[in-house]
């Protein structure tokens, strides 16, 4: 009765029957847009969807709405970084200029985004990355090129940058048993970087691919295979 009373004359005070349980509201409001975003800023060899819904505050039974699997989620990351890439291209460049950059532009790609490589390696029917090879192969037509030709370029260098990325630097185990050839190799080359020795390789696959394309002593010389 006395707690009656007091509610009556002071309903603004806390007379010790506050409710502290805690209230179930609406979950937050995301779209797939924000759960890609977060998935970038946390890494593609970090990702977990578990990991994603505690940067975005929402439950994990929640983001499967959006993403069905943790595959699923670096999927649509790759199709993210892929649809948004763009290398550079200018007019007066030359075949082997356009080339060079691609392949440039797409390992930096790779290398900002540890893991995206092996995403791509493992789905290489992606409507992105289908979307981003007729792109490049316009390009490649634009200046004349036959389509068989500019599909042959432009995915050799594609292919190279994958292949490059996917093999890890060395580790620091025990050194290799080498051959007496490789041996005087390793003594007479030169100390290249890794950044250095690829871009030397890049540049001559691409030399090699334009000469082949441009004297029509490609795998097409002689008419399509049938």
């Amino acid at each position: 009765m006395l707690r009656k009373f007091l509610r009556y004359l002071h309903p603004m005070v806390d007379i010790g029957e506050t409710d502290h349980r805690p209230r179930r509201g609406r979950p937050r409001a995301v779209d797939l847009s924000q759960v890609i975003d977060a998935a970038i800023e946390i890494g593609l060899d970090r990702v977990t969807l578990a990991g994603v819904a505690d940067r975005l505050g929402i439950g994990t039974t929640t983001l499967y709405g959006y993403v069905e699997s943790s595959d699923a989620l670096s999927i649509a990351v790759a199709s993210r970084l892929i649809d948004d890439f763009d290398p550079p291209h200018e007019p007066t460049w030359t075949l082997d200029e356009v080339l060079v950059a691609f392949g440039a532009e797409l390992r930096r790609l790779f290398v900002s985004h540890p893991g995206l490589v092996d995403v791509i390696a493992h789905n290489v029917n992606l409507p992105a990355i289908i979307d981003d090879a007729e792109r490049g192969c316009t390009l490649l037509d634009d200046r004349g090129l036959a389509a068989r030709d500019a599909e042959l370029l432009h995915g050799s260098v594609a292919h190279f940058v994958i292949a490059f990325e996917s093999v890890p630097e060395p580790g620091d185990g025990p050194p290799a048993r080498l051959g007496p050839i490789l041996t005087e190799a390793g003594a007479t080359a030169p100390d290249l970087t890794r950044d250095e020795y690829f871009r030397w390789v890049l540049g001559a696959h691409v030399a090699g691919m334009v000469q082949m394309v441009e004297s029509g002593s490609g795998p097409w010389a002689g008419g399509p295979p049938s």
